[in-house]
């Protein structure tokens, strides 16, 4: 499968059928950061002509490290939405350089005005990535979220296609 954009360590690709073993791992492994799926939830995904599921892959070994979902990829105002990123093997680098390229081939390829997503409020491992990465905090939806017998509260953040710009001048 041709990638959708790469780097030197990176490749972002078509989620395939075969890749989803890997995926329900990845996804098990980090509920307490993200919601669990069921594998026809993402057949769906794939299938859609509104989202982009992708395999994070590692140009040195060819194995997958992580995965990504975009939604709202032809809603009439730009604005893409990042439902899930994870990454399979932390503190290497390969979610940062994931979420790099993803901003890329939005505003350079896609041409997105914005580019946004919610995060945990507790997870701010990931806050902390999104705001190096040029995000900015937009609210937080408090305790909107019921995850067994507590709520949880979200926090949005977006980047806009001027901001990615001058980061990259």
């Amino acid at each position: 499968m041709n990638p959708i954009i790469q780097s030197d360590q990176l490749i972002l690709k078509k989620t395939q059928r075969n890749d989803l073993a890997f995926v329900l791992r990845v996804e098990n492994e980090n509920t307490p950061f993200i919601d669990s799926w069921t594998r026809d939830q993402h057949i769906h995904t794939m299938e859609s002509i509104d989202m982009e599921h992708l395999i994070i892959q590692s140009v040195s070994t060819g194995k997958a490290v992580g995965y990504m979902i975009m939604t709202d990829l032809h809603n009439p105002h730009g604005s893409y939405y990042l439902k899930r990123i994870v990454v399979d093997e932390k503190r290497k680098g390969f979610g940062k350089e994931a979420l790099r390229l993803l901003k890329a081939w939005c505003f350079n390829e896609l041409q997105a005005h914005r580019l946004y997503l919610d995060v945990k409020e507790f997870n701010k491992r990931a806050q902390k990535l999104y705001d190096q990465e040029g995000f900015s905090i937009e609210g937080i939806a408090r305790e909107c979220r019921k995850e067994g017998d507590q709520y949880i509260s979200l926090v949005s953040m977006s980047i806009l296609k001027q901001e990615y710009k001058e980061e990259h001048q």
